[in-house]
């Protein structure tokens, strides 16, 4: 199941990709879904792999994305979001309602994957002396995909 994650992730972004380009690949987020489900469905220990392995195999048969920086990064977000989703769906039941547990675990998921990337950001841009501020960091990542 957690290869079928990785290959339905590569998939769907060479899909939207062809569809609408890099900029329906940023509205849509194409490789985040099946990291969602396999951290949802196989617990966040497989959640966490198919996350890291996910862009090193899109590089491996797409050449997308490329792995340093960018690679990189994602392997981080994606990881991130397999990982606390998981552990969250896994390990704290915060309601009765499952369906309610599944869409908390989602979004504290998303926040922190988020928060990871820019973090992971905030470090390699400056060092590297590329323009970095908690505002690009704001636009880039939550408000960018929705325009």
């Amino acid at each position: 199941i957690a290869s079928c994650c990785i290959a339905i992730a590569i998939v769907f972004a060479e899909v939207v990709h062809i569809a609408g380009g890099q900029g329906l690949g940023k509205i849509i987020s194409p490789m985040h879904i099946p990291v969602f489900i396999g951290a949802l469905v196989l617990g966040w220990k497989y959640g966490l792999l198919i996350g890291i392995l996910t862009p090193l195999v899109s590089y491996m048969f797409r050449g997308i994305p490329p792995v340093f920086p960018t690679g990189l990064g994602m392997c981080l977000e994606l990881g991130t979001y397999g990982l606390v989703t998981g552990l969250i769906e896994e390990k704290v039941k915060l309601t009765s309602k499952s369906f309610l547990n599944i869409y908390i675990s989602l979004l504290i998921g998303m926040l922190v994957g988020k928060l990871a990337y820019g973090l992971y950001c905030t470090i390699y841009f400056p060092l590297n002396s590329i323009p970095w501020s908690f505002d690009l960091f704001l636009t880039s990542l939550f408000v960018e995909p929705l325009i």
